[in-house]
């Protein structure tokens, strides 16, 4: 600004104008996720999460 000797207000709309105007670049890549199989380890099975969470929870005994 001091050196084009431009206002705030021209810079930020000169800036705004140029977000907004259509790419002439090539569009970059999507973002892509390789998908992971989330499988559980050996030996581990949903059936019982409800009373392995169970005995987290219970206060531990003296």
């Amino acid at each position: 600004m001091r050196r084009s000797g431009d206002s705030l207000k021209g810079t930020v709309n000169h800036f705004l104008r140029l977000g907004l105007m259509p790419a002439s670049q090539q569009r970059s890549k999507p973002f892509v996720v390789a998908p992971r199989n989330l499988r559980l380890p050996a030996g581990l099975s949903y059936d019982r999460v409800s009373e392995l969470l169970e005995e987290l929870e219970e206060p531990t005994r003296p």
